[in-house]
């Protein structure tokens, strides 16, 4: 039996964990990028912000889904759960953790790579970017048969001395969301969930999804493991709401954790709610004309109220984004947005993009040359498209 300090993990390493979470959490880190010869389908080749001051650090669950990873026993963990639930949050904090555990000198994988996955993004699309992040160069790799280019993968991954973690986020953009099947001419997803279900060596792959891409089978019986991403507890409701500056009683923090069920996201779109109102949090969870906000479905009211609060400048960027399937930069946005007028003052457009990042109604990315490239969280995207239409003729007041 392993003792409570040691966790044996990927073969050829023992991963001890951190005396101190917090301490890893508020170091500054230093890893390098990864290289960016990655192909133009995927969204992202970076995590998430995972900052203290603004992100809950979930440390139990982090340290549950590592002892998932650490198991000698297991190539693939699933992170699954309700959009908004905090998988891609969780899948960051994690990345985090491990890169920082190796810059700290402790035993960690070697290499890192992160690919958020989009709706044109092919199996061979992630194969290549996944190489590309190892520095192994594959001749005419996308000329090979797709069994060649998943055993081309597998041999990367089994390398004994360089262990590799790589998180594919938003990985049900590759299956039909009902039968959980590959995608048509997104590659062969079927054969490449078979790999993931084999000995990875040293390597580990984590994915991020509304439901398991194995369902039916017993997990028990492969080298996969599942981790439900469900609500977050009291404590670390009313730490998330604290550490974004909602400004309570304790009992009116804690109301607000139960009334949003623990959901990590309404947590989050409620402080934006409080921002941008200027309404008191009493206000908010008493007055009789926001009771419908508590009611069914709490995301989907509290982002209607959000969207009703936009001021006309931010109204216009949350709209323009709307249109974006894919992160874009800031500057293609304004331009967008101007189109030929050079009268409109620029700063205020991007203070108040920054501002919307702020409260994570927006996320902000970088592309492969770098570049600061904004999207809008696909909860709120959504949302903002299926309500296009009404243009800004719900406005404050118009939450029921």
């Amino acid at each position: 039996m392993q003792g409570p300090r040691q966790l044996q993990g990927m073969r050829g390493f023992t991963f001890q964990p951190p005396e101190s979470t917090y301490i890893l959490a508020t170091m500054r880190l230093k890893a390098p990028r990864p290289q960016r010869n990655y192909t133009f389908s995927i969204d992202d080749t970076v995590p998430p912000a995972t900052d203290i001051n603004t992100i809950m650090q979930r440390g139990d669950e982090v340290n549950a889904v590592l002892r998932m990873l650490m198991d000698v026993q297991t190539s693939t963990v699933v992170l699954s759960g309700d959009a908004g639930a905090g998988k891609s949050t969780l899948a960051a904090l994690l990345y985090r953790r491990l890169e920082l555990t190796l810059q700290a000198g402790l035993p960690a994988p070697k290499h890192f790579v992160w690919l958020s996955l989009g709706i044109h993004t092919t199996l061979p699309d992630v194969i290549a970017a996944i190489l590309g992040g190892l520095n192994i160069s594959e001749p005419g790799f996308f000329l090979l048969k797709p069994e060649e280019q998943i055993a081309t993968l597998l041999r990367a991954l089994r390398r004994p001395q360089e262990p590799l973690v790589v998180v594919l986020d938003q990985f049900d953009t590759l299956l039909d969301p009902e039968t959980l099947l590959g995608l048509e001419g997104r590659g062969a997803v079927l054969q490449f969930l078979d790999m993931l279900q084999q000995d990875l060596g040293v390597s580990r792959v984590l994915l991020t999804c509304y439901r398991s891409p194995f369902p039916g089978q017993d997990l028990q019986e492969t080298r996969v493991r599942s981790f439900l991403v469900s609500r977050i507890s009291m404590p670390e409701g009313v730490a998330l709401l604290q550490q974004r500056g909602v400004q309570g009683t304790y009992e009116d923090l804690s109301l607000t954790w139960q009334r949003c069920g623990g959901h990590a996201f309404a947590l989050v779109i409620f402080s934006a709610l409080l921002r941008l109102s200027g309404l008191s949090l009493s206000y908010l969870l008493n007055a009789p004309d926001y009771q419908s906000l508590w009611s069914s479905e709490v995301p989907i009211h509290l982002l209607a109220a959000v969207y009703s609060y936009l001021n006309p400048i931010q109204y216009t960027l949350v709209s323009m984004l709307s249109l974006f399937n894919e992160p874009v930069p800031a500057q293609g946005l304004l331009m967008t947005i101007m189109g030929e007028q050079t009268s409109v003052n620029l700063a205020i457009y991007e203070q108040e993009l920054k501002l919307l990042t702020q409260l994570s109604l927006v996320q902000q990315s970088v592309d492969q040359q770098d570049v600061p490239c904004y999207s809008l969280h696909p909860m709120f995207r959504q949302y903002v498209l299926e309500h296009y239409l009404a243009g800004g003729t719900v406005r404050p007041g118009g939450v029921g």
